[in-house]
């Protein structure tokens, strides 16, 4: 008669079967990343595709006959293509280091132990938690010449207050405030995770050795924070590459076309004038230049990692 198994070789039994390699998770998968394809791969295909025909949805009639890489070659020779690059890093590179060294200097007053300092972080992170749009518009009438807020001040101080999204040399300033008062939070919120992250050995034998607050900061707070401002320089270069809502709702690209930057120059090819083919290919462009910026961005953080 054979013999019962005691409970420790059960238990033990049990044990492999539950440890037994099984393909039932990528089956549990497999409907997740059919969607994920679906969703971006399929659309990706397809514009690329695309981009390399001439599709014009006003005429129909012409079809979509093959042109290869001609769209791409248009834009090189293209004024408005590089007028609005231009009018970007005009926003870009002002907007990008008016955050960063503002969200520094945030993030070194809100790095301390004082009362309510909680509820004050919260306050500061606000502007970065409102949609654009509603930025955009509520900018957009804090902006405006008669009835705006800070039109008004100006006047109050005897001043005479310019025309913000209708004067071709205001316009840019009046985004890059808007930028800076939204995407400022981000900055202090990325440094300040990286303050709180420092250890404190450092600073204490910094202190010993009879440094000043200024050499403190300047040869070990910043270069132990440079991984941090690369990750947000970083992530702010690529959105601020492809910004469109904020500025759809302000200027719509005006005046004239001075604020008409690279994603609203695809827009307007696509669905203004309905050259979709070259709008999509204005679109990958876009795509190339913030994936150089990206590479270009990682290999500084290695290096001051």
């Amino acid at each position: 008669m054979p013999q019962e198994p005691t409970l420790s070789k059960k238990m033990c039994l049990m044990g492999q079967w539950i440890h037994k390699p099984s393909n039932a998770g990528y089956l549990f998968l497999a409907p997740a990343v059919l969607v994920l394809l679906a969703i971006s791969a399929f659309p990706l295909i397809y514009a690329v595709n695309v981009s390399l025909h001439q599709l014009i949805i006003s005429k129909p009639y012409l079809g979509e006959p093959w042109v290869g890489l001609r769209n791409y070659a248009k834009l090189l020779t293209d004024k408005d293509f590089f007028n609005s690059l231009r009018a970007t890093f005009m926003l870009a590179i002002p907007a990008i280091g008016s955050e960063f060294l503002l969200g520094l200097g945030c993030a070194l007053l809100l790095n301390r132990r004082v009362r309510s300092i909680r509820v004050i972080r919260a306050i500061v992170l606000i502007p970065m938690m409102v949609a654009p749009v509603v930025v955009g518009l509520t900018w957009k009438f804090m902006l405006d010449y008669d009835t705006g807020i800070l039109n008004y001040f100006i006047r109050r101080i005897g001043l005479n207050p310019p025309i913000w999204l209708g004067d071709k040399n205001w316009a840019i300033p009046a985004l890059i405030i808007t930028d800076v008062w939204q995407w400022t939070p981000l900055f202090t919120l990325l440094i300040l995770a990286g303050l709180q992250s420092l250890p404190n050995e450092p600073f204490e034998a910094a202190k010993v050795d009879g440094a000043s607050r200024w050499q403190i900061f300047y040869h070990i707070t910043f270069p132990m924070l440079s991984s941090f401002i690369l990750i947000a320089l970083l992530l702010r270069v690529i959105d601020v590459l492809r910004v469109f809502d904020t500025v759809f709702v302000m200027t719509g690209g005006g005046p004239g076309r001075v604020t008409v930057f690279v994603s609203l120059f695809a827009y307007r090819q696509a669905f203004s004038y309905y050259y979709v083919s070259y709008g999509i290919a204005a679109a990958f462009v876009i795509l190339l230049i913030i994936a150089l910026l990206a590479n270009l961005f990682i290999k500084i953080f290695k290096r001051a990692d």
